[in-house]
């Protein structure tokens, strides 16, 4: 088509007379538009750009930019829908392909490195307060049970008596019976491990011993919230372990079958060793356990003469029970029980109902006029424990004494 765009337009004409077009619009010739085109994108394949107008070769107009890439440039109108599909396909393909990228990771890693480390502290703070909240509950529930003389050192200035009567108070049988059977366990998987040639009926005997050193590891464990409720299943069913000799005893078996196997020529192994170390000790168990009944006795003949060891002419608690008519026998034991409890309640200085290590041994410096060894408390006290509570009730300690006040061995 030639001509100018406006040519058919008389009013325009008419309105600005000969002069046309005006020059201030600018004059297109629509033959050689396309022409125009093609030389523009070839000279602009290397990126996008809107239809250029040559509006900013215009002396009048000055540098304008077309509507459409003022209202992209400052936001004014949205993308159309074909580019935001892209925009987000690319966000998609540089999560799902960048992501495996060796750069991407180390990217990763360094920005959760801090939150990584919250963790861990976290994780950190809670394993420290838990500890610290199961030492508190150990030593809560065990404060009742704890020895009172430490292992004389061998660098003290003591003689050779004075040394040896130390040693004797501090011997904690508890402790070394809980030792031994650690070794009762652990050494027969030693045995089958470095063992050659064993048989089946050895094996089974290995793990007879195992079966029973776990039990003796409850018995002598600490009687708290975590080994009480096995250590009363224990007593339910073995009553005698309860005692100080009836564990002796069942020691003493339980390290003769560790020399069962002297009997095919086997050379010593590692848990006669072990059954060594338990019948010496038995033997020390049974030695404390015929001392503490002797203190034992003492103090039941202390408490149920009202602490009148010399047979003064005193009024004593429970004496007023004998001015009813009634058997004698009850009086007597009335009397009894009210004296037993009336040392209970002289004992509990904190009114908590427990009476532990530490008002035992108070008690006996008051009665006897002497300190009791570990040995001896621990056996004591075990004793007067009948309910396995770790501490000494009220109920317990007038049922042992008042039932019990005679016994040889503890």
């Amino acid at each position: 088509m030639n001509g100018d765009a406006f040519a058919d337009s008389s009013v325009e004409r008419a309105a600005n007379g000969g002069d046309w077009p005006p020059a201030h619009i600018a004059h297109y010739n629509y033959d050689d538009q396309q022409q125009q085109q093609q030389q523009q994108a070839q000279q602009n394949h290397h990126h996008h750009a809107l239809v250029d107008m040559n509006l900013d070769e215009d002396p009048m107009l000055g540098d304008v930019r077309s509507a459409e890439e003022q209202s992209l440039l400052s936001g004014d109108i949205e993308p159309a829908e074909q580019y935001k599909a892209k925009h987000r396909q690319s966000v998609a393909n540089a999560h799902a392909y960048g992501n495996a990228s060796p750069f991407n990771h180390r990217r990763d890693r360094g920005n959760n490195a801090p939150k990584q480390q919250q963790h861990a502290s976290i994780l950190m703070q809670q394993a420290s307060g838990m500890k610290a909240a199961f030492r508190d509950k150990l030593s809560s529930q065990t404060r009742h049970q704890m020895d009172k003389y430490e292992a004389p050192s061998f660098e003290s200035n003591l003689g050779l008596t004075a040394w040896c009567i130390a040693f004797f108070y501090w011997i904690p049988i508890r402790y070394m019976a809980f030792v031994g059977c650690l070794a009762l366990f652990i050494l027969p998987f030693l045995d089958v491990r470095f063992q050659r040639g064993i048989t089946f009926v050895e094996w089974l005997l290995y793990w007879y011993i195992q079966l029973f050193s776990i039990v003796g590891i409850f018995v002598e464990s600490p009687t708290w919230i975590l080994t009480r409720r096995v250590q009363l299943t224990i007593y339910k069913w073995c009553r005698v372990l309860r005692r100080t000799w009836g564990r002796a005893l069942f020691y003493i078996s339980v390290s003769l079958l560790t020399f069962a196997e002297l009997e095919n020529g086997t050379m010593m192994t590692l848990s006669m060793f072990a059954g060594v170390y338990m019948a010496g000790l038995a033997l020390i168990m049974l030695m404390f356990s015929a001392l503490a009944a002797k203190q034992y006795r003492l103090l039941y003949w202390y408490m149920a003469s009202g602490g009148n060891i010399n047979g003064k002419d005193l009024k004593l608690v429970g004496d007023e029970y004998g001015d009813r008519n009634a058997n004698v026998q009850q009086i007597e034991y009335d009397k009894l029980v009210s004296r037993v409890a009336s040392y209970f309640d002289e004992l509990d200085h904190d009114r908590d109902g427990k009476i532990g290590a530490g008002e035992v041994h108070s008690f006996a410096e008051q009665a006897l006029k002497r300190s009791l060894s570990n040995a001896e408390r621990y056996t004591i006290q075990t004793f007067l424990d009948n309910s396995c509570n770790g501490y000494i009730s009220k109920q317990d300690w007038i049922k042992q004494f008042c039932d019990y006040g005679k016994v040889k061995f503890l």
